[in-house]
């Protein structure tokens, strides 16, 4: 099931969609048929799943992952949708698990993983 708005052809407000369960899968808003502001994907069991925003309908900014007990999985940055800087991946004990860097969108340079 969807909740949504289309005025002139365009996805408008809030949209959300939902689990089987009833649970909210995804939320966010539309501006003029783009994506806008903050984004929320969640886990079947209603625990945040991933969250980030979106400016003109393009990643922009912190974008963070949650394993399902609520520790962060990965974070990252957007500009103008193309993932750049320092990418970081976590373990479920919040130890590093991965770093990886990017420039304009492209992996720059090695991705280092680490173990525990």
């Amino acid at each position: 099931m969807k909740l949504n708005q289309i005025i002139n052809g365009k996805a408008e407000g809030l949209w959300k969609e939902y689990w089987p369960n009833g649970s909210v899968s995804w939320e966010g808003h539309y501006l003029h048929g783009k994506k806008e502001g903050l984004w929320k994907w969640y886990h079947p069991d209603g625990s945040i799943g991933c969250e980030g925003h979106y400016l003109h309908g393009k990643e922009e900014g912190l974008w963070k992952g949650y394993h399902p007990d609520g520790s962060i999985m990965w974070e990252g940055h957007y500009l103008h949708g193309k993932e750049e800087g320092l990418w970081k991946g976590y373990h479920p004990d919040g130890s590093i698990g991965w770093e990886d860097n990017y420039l304009h969108g492209q992996r720059h340079g090695r991705m280092r993983k680490y173990y525990y």
